[in-house]
Order: C-alpha cells, then sequence, then structure tokens
C-alpha cells in the first residue's frame, strides 16, 4: 500500500508532464496541418495550398545588353490609365495595337507589342486599382490582441514583402522540438507561427492558384507571379511567358498583366524596359488634355499613323465614357491608311458603350437601329442647315440681328417645310 502511495502520484506527474509537453507541441504540429492538410475551425479557415504557392523567393532581374544604350528618341513615356509606361513610339521594330476587353461588367484597357510580320510578342493588360488591407477580421485567430499587434506591428510594408519572398519550406517551425528542449510555455513561438499562417492566409485570398513562382523584386518593391501560360492550359506547346506584376503604392495595389513570347529577343527588350521604368500616376480626366497637346504637334503623316493612335488611346484612357472623344479618334484615325487592326478594337468598344462603332465607313459601319436613326435625322439637319447657308433657301424680306438669329429662323422654316411631300428645296421663302 505505501509503495502504491508512491507510483500513483509518479504516475499521475508522468502523465502531466507528457501532456503538458505535447501542449508545448501542438502550435508547430497547427502549423505542419495547415500547410500538409489544410484546417478547418471557428478561428482559421486555411485550405491546403499549391506547393508553389507555400514558395516565395527574390526576384531575379537579368538585364539584357544593348537596353540603355538604345536611342531614347525612338521611345516615350506616356500617361496611360493609372502608369507612365515607355512606348515605342518611333521604333521600327515594334507597334501599339489596342485591347479593350470586357470582365465581369468592367472594361479593362492594354495593348499588345507587335513586330514587323505583326505577330503579338507582348500583351500587357490593367487591372484597377484596389486597397491594401491587412483583413484581421477574416479569421478570429489574427483578431486576437497578442496576434493582432504582432501584425499590426509589421507593417503594410514588410507583410507586403514577406506576401512575396516568404518561403515556408524552409521554416523553423515545420520541425518540431524534441522531448524536453522546451520547458517554458513564454519561449513559444506563437506570434511567429500566427504571423505566417496570416501570410498563407493572404497569398489564398490574394493569389491565383494556378501561379508557378511568386518572387519580389526589393529594388523596385514589386511582387512577381508566374502563371501557367494559355496554351499550357489549352494542351498546346508554350509559346509565352506569363506573368501578374503587382506594385503597391502607398496603400493601394497596382496589377498588371504580362504576356511575353518566349525565346524572341524583342520581346524580352520590352518586358525588360517596361519593368524597369513603369511607375505609378493615378489617372485623371484632365491627363487626356496633355496627351491630346503632344498628339497635335506631330506632324499630319504621323497623326494619322499608328504613333498618333498612341496618343489618342493613351488619352482614352483617362476619358474612357467620352461619347465625343470616342467618335473623333476613331472618325480621325479612319483617315490614315492602317491595318485595320489598330482601329478594330476601338470599333467593338465603342459599339458595346454606345451602340455604335462610329465608323464613317459604310463597310465597317456598325450600328443599333436606334443609333442608326440618330444618324441619319443627324445627317439631314446638316444637309438642310447646309442648303440654308448656302442660299438655296433665300429670305427676301426679314432683317437679321445676328447670323445665329438667321439660322436659327431658317431652321425653324426648314422643320415647318419637311412636314409636307410637295415641299421645294429651291422654293423662294416670302415673309
Amino acid at each position: 500500500m505505501i509503495l502504491m502511495k508512491f507510483i500513483i502520484p509518479l504516475i499521475f506527474l508522468s502523465m502531466c508532464i507528457v501532456a503538458y509537453q505535447f501542449a508545448l507541441k501542438m502550435p508547430y504540429h497547427f502549423y505542419q496541418e495547415a500547410m500538409t492538410e489544410g484546417i478547418d475551425s471557428s478561428f482559421l479557415s486555411l485550405k491546403k495550398l499549391p506547393a508553389k504557392i507555400y514558395q516565395g523567393s527574390a526576384y531575379q532581374f537579368k538585364k539584357m545588353e544593348g537596353i540603355s544604350a538604345e536611342d531614347k528618341r525612338l521611345w516615350e513615356r506616356l500617361h496611360f490609365s493609372d502608369y507612365v509606361l515607355p512606348f515605342p513610339i518611333r521604333h521600327p521594330s515594334f507597334q501599339v495595337v489596342p485591347i479593350i476587353e470586357r470582365r465581369e461588367g468592367k472594361h479593362f484597357f492594354g495593348y499588345k507589342i507587335i513586330n514587323y510580320k505583326n505577330k503579338e510578342i507582348n500583351q500587357v493588360i490593367f487591372h484597377s486599382p484596389k486597397r491594401f488591407t491587412l483583413d484581421l477580421h477574416r479569421h478570429k485567430v489574427f483578431g486576437l490582441p497578442l496576434f493582432r499587434q504582432k501584425i499590426m506591428n509589421e507593417g503594410l510594408e514588410n507583410v507586403w514583402r514577406d506576401l512575396f519572398s516568404k518561403n515556408f519550406f524552409l521554416s523553423s517551425y515545420l520541425f518540431t522540438p524534441d522531448v524536453g528542449d522546451n520547458w517554458s510555455p513564454w519561449k513559444l513561438p506563437l506570434t511567429g507561427i500566427v504571423y505566417d499562417l496570416f501570410i498563407m492566409s493572404s497569398r489564398e485570398r490574394l493569389f491565383p492558384l494556378e501561379a508557378q513562382k511568386i518572387s519580389y523584386w526589393d529594388e523596385k518593391n514589386i511582387g512577381v507571379l508566374e502563371l501557367v501560360d494559355k496554351e499550357t492550359i489549352e494542351g498546346k506547346s508554350r509559346q509565352y511567358r506569363e506573368e501578374l506584376i503587382y506594385l503597391l503604392e502607398n496603400d493601394t495595389v497596382y496589377k498588371i498583366e504580362l504576356r511575353t513570347l518566349l525565346e524572341d529577343y524583342s520581346a524580352e527588350k520590352y518586358r525588360q524596359k517596361l519593368l524597369k521604368t513603369l511607375t505609378v500616376k493615378d489617372s485623371h480626366e484632365d491627363s487626356s488634355t496633355h496627351l491630346y497637346a503632344a498628339f497635335q504637334k506631330l506632324d499630319y503623316r504621323d497623326k494619322l499613323s499608328p504613333s498618333g493612335l498612341v496618343y489618342l488611346y493613351a488619352g482614352l484612357t483617362h476619358k474612357p465614357k467620352s461619347r465625343s472623344f470616342i467618335r473623333e479618334m476613331i472618325q480621325f484615325l479612319e483617315r490614315g491608311s492602317n491595318d485595320p487592326i489598330f482601329i478594330r478594337p476601338l470599333y467593338d468598344y465603342g459599339f458595346e458603350l454606345f451602340g455604335t462603332n462610329f465608323s464613317k465607313d459604310i463597310n465597317e459601319r456598325r450600328e443599333t437601329a436606334n443609333e442608326k436613326l440618330k444618324r441619319i435625322m443627324k445627317e439631314e439637319k446638316e444637309k438642310e442647315l447646309k442648303r440654308l447657308l448656302d442660299g438655296e433657301i433665300l429670305d427676301v424680306k426679314e432683317k437679321f440681328e445676328t447670323p445665329e438669329k438667321k439660322i436659327q429662323f431658317y431652321l425653324q422654316k426648314a422643320k415647318d417645310f419637311g412636314g409636307d411631300s410637295d415641299y421645294n428645296s429651291k422654293s423662294v421663302i416670302i415673309d
């Protein structure tokens, strides 16, 4: 009996020690389970992510020779959408073709770079800016005071960097300490573990799961995701590199889709020039005024060419819903002898937005019945006005104070006579 009095407490003490050691290991198991199986609890819900999503890295920018030495007069930096970008205005190897895509009820502006064979070598599409927030209330665990404070102390800049650079496969939390290595709960890296889980959760929320590589370019504060290309998804041979470029400016994220033809010197040349020189500048309606002024300085021949199109198209990104701007832009570009690929995206955009592509070319014209009626009525009104001003309807007795009153008078007369089938445009009006 005396022996039992010692054995039972000893067993109980041993069980407490084992339970205590097990409790000290729980955070590590929680972390490891999040990566291997995912977690679904009231405090945190995190799917098991593809292996590539856990692997952040430093971006390696390998500068090509000859880019900085190129004649700067071949390029011009223009304010396009929310960016200042390099455009090959006078470059003999590149031309710019507009891209306007509609996705989920929104229009996305971009462009493609084509070579002298009209082959697409680059494609650039811009997304609408979005606020970058830490989003601590999505999961309860991140809102707990201790962990909330840790994440807040890191700040947007560090979270942004870790979002692209942290490699969870190199984390020390993947290795559970041996029994007896730690006896103090104060030595548990709880805040570090939960911070890593926060970065995992943010990647799940912000990044496409088909990302093949995640990296961070420290010099430019840019995150780069390389994606599975469209051709591979369709079961074809790979032709292009597809990337998502993320820029953080203050608390706003700017995202760009970039597509580059593989094993093509010119395509890689443009890609690197774009990445190296692009900057953020928020769009404003007045920005189109400066671009239009630059367009007006061009020679008349250049205005009708793809070079002139770049200025006008950049201006359109700042006034995307302006009917008059789109109409004048399309009708001006139609005067040039350009390949239809340059203007067709604008035709489609105008028709989708206003029911007409504004073309003066009857072979290219596309419009709804309502827009056709409005156009015909306007044309008839303009013809009637021209006849009035050319003196086909003569005033004999009426005296007018101003030319404007004379025009208004004859417009009203033309309207009055318009309902008479016997109306003769050569009639003399006598009051």
